[in-house]
């Protein structure tokens, strides 16, 4: 919510706020600065670790390494794009019910420390801001 907070508080109107950390976390604040509910899926590494846990075949890929490829060659790539893709495609999910919701174009802000691997993903224009959570405690504050 902090995130929320720091984005309304830069942006001013609508806005969807993703922090991409350890869980992957999307919340509205509408244009009056009212938050208005969110989600919360599983992060990149949770969801990259999950099929090594459920499908003993399979070891997590490295997120970090290449940027996914699509059609995927090898396992690795093809998890790297598989679960950066599902990530992406649910935030933009949520981006579209969030304007129906908004009755606007709410601004879309990425922050946490996944923020970077999410954000070549993602269509748009997509503000991202490492200090989303600080500002919105300073706005808290203050």
């Amino acid at each position: 919510l902090a995130a929320a907070a720091g984005a309304w508080r830069v942006h001013r109107g609508p806005v969807l706020v993703v922090d991409a950390g350890t869980a992957l976390t999307v919340d509205l604040v509408d244009a009056d600065g009212v938050f208005q509910g969110g989600a919360i899926l599983p992060g990149l590494e949770i969801s990259n670790r999950s099929l090594e846990a459920g499908a003993a075949a399979l070891k997590a890929a490295d997120l970090r390494a290449d940027p996914p490829v699509w059609p995927a060659r090898t396992t690795d790539e093809a998890i790297r794009t598989g679960v950066l893709t599902q990530a992406a495609a649910a935030v933009e999910a949520f981006h579209e019910r969030a304007r129906f919701l908004a009755g606007a174009d709410p601004g879309l802000w990425v922050t946490g420390g996944d923020a970077d691997l999410l954000l070549p993903h993602l269509g748009g224009d997509v503000h991202c801001d490492p200090l989303l959570v600080h500002r919105g405690l300073l706005a808290a504050e203050g």
